[in-house]
C-alpha cells in the first residue's frame, strides 16, 4: 500500500495551476510517496517549458532537497522523463542541479524515458564518474512501443543497451535493494536484462 508523503495533490506552493487539470488537485508536476521501505519521488524535467524550474534554487530543486532530507529512508527511487546520461542525443543537461540534489541525499535508482531505447548505467556521481559507494543507477526504459531511437558511441559507464526490443521493466522492491528485470515483448525480440540495485 503506497502512502503519499508530500502535500500532493493538495498543493504546497510549488504548482503550476491548471497543468494537469482540476481532477488532480493543484498540480506541481513533482511529488513523493512511500512504498514499503522505499521513498519514491516523481520530478518534472520539462525544464525549458517550466522556466528554469530545474535550476539550483528553483522551487522544484528546493522542494526536492527538503523532501529528501525529511525522508531518510534506506532506499530512494526517482522517476522522471529525461535522462541525465544517454548514449544518444537525449541526455538533458538542464537537470544537473536536480541530479546534484539527488546525489547529495543518497538517491539509489533513477528511472527515465524520453530516449526510445533501453539503457542501464553503472552507479555514477553527478559528473558521470563511476561511484559504487554512493552513485545513482540510471535505467532508461523508453521501450514502450512507439518506435526506436538510435545509439551513438556508448558513453562512459553504459553497461547495457538495446534499441530493437519493446518491453517493460519489472521492479521488486526489498527493504535494502531492488531487483529489476526487463520483460520483452516476444513479438519484437528476445532481449532481457536483470540484476539488483543495492541501497546506500
Amino acid at each position: 500500500m503506497a502512502s503519499r508523503s508530500s502535500s500532493w495533490p493538495a498543493g504546497d506552493g510549488n504548482a503550476t495551476a491548471g497543468a494537469i487539470g482540476a481532477a488532480a488537485g493543484e498540480p506541481a508536476g513533482y511529488y513523493s510517496y512511500d512504498v514499503g521501505a522505499w521513498h519514491i519521488v516523481a520530478l518534472n524535467t520539462e525544464c525549458v517549458r517550466n522556466n528554469g524550474n530545474c535550476n539550483a534554487g528553483s522551487a522544484q530543486e528546493t522542494w526536492l532537497r527538503n523532501d529528501l532530507q525529511s525522508h531518510q529512508n534506506v532506499c530512494t527511487l526517482v522517476y522522471t522523463h529525461h535522462p541525465k546520461w544517454s548514449s544518444n542525443s537525449f541526455a538533458e543537461p538542464g537537470i544537473d542541479a536536480l541530479i546534484q540534489a539527488m546525489y547529495d541525499n543518497n538517491v539509489d535508482l533513477m528511472l527515465v524515458g524520453h530516449s526510445h531505447t533501453y539503457e542501464r548505467f553503472a552507479p555514477q556521481n553527478p559528473q558521470g564518474a563511476r561511484d559504487d559507494a554512493r552513485g545513482i543507477t540510471e535505467i532508461i526504459v523508453g521501450s514502450g512501443g512507439r518506435d526506436f531511437s538510435g545509439f551513438s558511441t556508448p558513453v562512459a559507464n553504459s553497461l547495457v543497451r538495446n534499441n530493437n526490443t519493446y518491453g517493460i521493466l519489472k521492479l521488486t522492491l526489498h527493504a535494502s535493494s531492488a531487483d529489476f528485470r526487463f520483460l520483452p515483448d516476444q513479438t519484437s525480440g528476445l532481449f532481457v536484462d536483470s540484476g539488483t540495485v543495492n541501497c546506500h
